[in-house]
């Protein structure tokens, strides 16, 4: 699958709710470490997995 408009817009609605709840449930967490591997992460897997984010 492509990294298209339907998979940014699910990161884009999501990834500040998760990473807000990441962090106060994770107390010490290095935020600016933490979410740049977190995103690549949710590309490499959504690039690599067919059928996720078509329609």
């Amino acid at each position: 699958m492509k990294y298209g408009m339907i998979v940014g817009f699910i990161k884009f609605a999501f990834a500040k709710t998760a990473f807000d709840y990441i962090e106060k449930e994770i107390p010490g967490i290095k935020m600016a470490t933490y979410k740049p591997r977190a995103l690549r992460e949710y590309r490499a897997i959504v690039e690599r997995t067919p059928g996720i984010g078509s329609m």
